[in-house]
């Protein structure tokens, strides 16, 4: 009664989605304010054309609320009407051997139920971020967003989000309670977004390792050092202090709290409280880019996978329209902007102001220099010189 058709159609694709249309799956949240659950994956955060449709209903217009590309998940909004709304299990008590249905629309099968197992919980896989259960109920294109539910007590326990390829009934979906702390946040009118950290942690196979900083990757982080362990953190002076068991913790235990937090640490053999200055990552719903002769152009997000390929670039071609002047002359996904004209332009707002004046002056063409991931030689990265004709310029939002 809860589970929707999420149908989402896609003309021009920034960072990490796809051009074209698909459907998948969605839940509602919360019914007096038409809130529904889906996977970031499938909403995208692109300007295109998305919809919601009930067993009952046709498709009706739907648009982002919030959207999270580190959990992979989505809050999105629709007038649904008076329906019913799914029973979230916010404890985080889900324990391997519950019995579970996942309920959606596999390969294009809608409102279909498969039965199984919570085979394990992890919080740490190589691929997916956030605390997982690992259920053995068959997924397959098109359950993703569909609700994980404990047919104990018809409770949401999880949220599909992917599934192993080429192994057997071994799909994932992110623990509810995650979802839960985002949208508490929303009801409340505060924004979830995570932070954005400047260090890496040391990975470790161990199921309780500490939370160490291998690395710290931008002078913006002014209180860590490589090394330090992080053990709590508190969301403010009078709060009490919460035992971190790894970084996606941490960072749920961030939501809404930057102005305020505390963080315990360890460096060498002191314990240290110290407020670190975190800044919001930039909401994902008020993404915007750049078209210029076919070529998208987007703003790093401070630790997202474009930052690989840009350093010390701001900004970086994200897609490429097929037979556009862009594609032509060579420009790849990922190729990061390092000069224009042999300036460095460091946000869009300078690269529209630039473009615009110099086609105001007759200016035909630009020079760019792009730094690329390319192994060769020895070498990460490789540098061209592109002449790029100037036609149509216009915001992507």
């Amino acid at each position: 009664e809860y589970t929707v058709k999420v149908r989402v159609s896609t003309p021009i694709p920034l960072w990490g989605d796809r051009k074209g249309s698909t459907v998948a799956t969605g839940f509602v949240v919360d019914s007096s304010r038409g809130w529904i659950l889906t996977n970031a994956h499938v909403v995208g955060r692109s300007p295109g054309m998305l919809g919601v449709a009930f067993s009952d209903s046709d498709y009706v217009e739907a648009r982002r609320v919030y959207v999270d590309g580190e959990l992979d998940l989505a809050v999105i909004q629709a007038l649904t009407g008076k329906r019913r709304q799914a029973q979230l299990d916010c404890s985080g008590k889900a324990a391997s051997g519950i019995p579970v249905i996942a309920y959606g629309h596999p390969q294009g099968n809608f409102f279909v139920g498969t039965r199984g197992i919570v085979s394990a919980v992890n919080s740490e896989l190589k691929e997916l971020f956030g605390s997982h259960l690992q259920i053995d109920a068959p997924l397959n294109g098109g359950n993703s967003g569909s609700a994980v539910i404990n047919l104990n007590n018809g409770k949401v326990v999880g949220v599909v989000t992917a599934q192993m390829k080429g192994a057997q009934n071994m799909g994932f979906a992110l623990e509810i309670r995650q979802a839960c702390r985002i949208i508490e946040l929303l009801r409340k009118g505060i924004d979830p977004s995570p932070p954005v950290l400047a260090f890496q942690c040391l990975r470790n196979e161990l199921a309780k390792a500490p939370l160490v900083i291998a690395e710290i990757t931008s002078d913006s982080e002014r209180k860590l050092k490589s090394e330090d362990v992080i053990k709590a953190i508190r969301r403010s002076k009078n709060a009490p202090w919460i035992t971190l068991r790894d970084k996606a913790q941490l960072i749920d235990e961030a939501r809404g709290a930057l102005d305020s937090l505390s963080l315990k640490i360890a460096r060498k053999n002191r314990e240290l409280e110290i407020t670190p200055q975190w800044q919001k990552r930039k909401s994902c719903v008020s993404r915007c880019a750049l078209m210029v002769s076919g070529a998208v152009i987007q703003e790093s997000e401070g630790d997202d996978v474009l930052d690989l390929a840009k350093k010390p670039s701001e900004l970086a071609f994200t897609h490429v329209v097929e037979g556009s002047v862009g594609e032509h002359i060579g420009i790849e996904s990922a190729d990061g902007i390092e000069a224009v004209d042999g300036n460095r332009v460091r946000t869009l707002e300078k690269m529209e102001s630039y473009l615009r004046s110099v086609i105001a002056q007759g200016q035909t063409s630009i020079r760019l220099r792009i730094k690329r991931m390319d192994i060769h030689q020895g070498q990460l990265f490789s540098y061209w010189d592109k002449t790029l004709p100037l036609g149509e310029l216009s915001w992507v939002q």
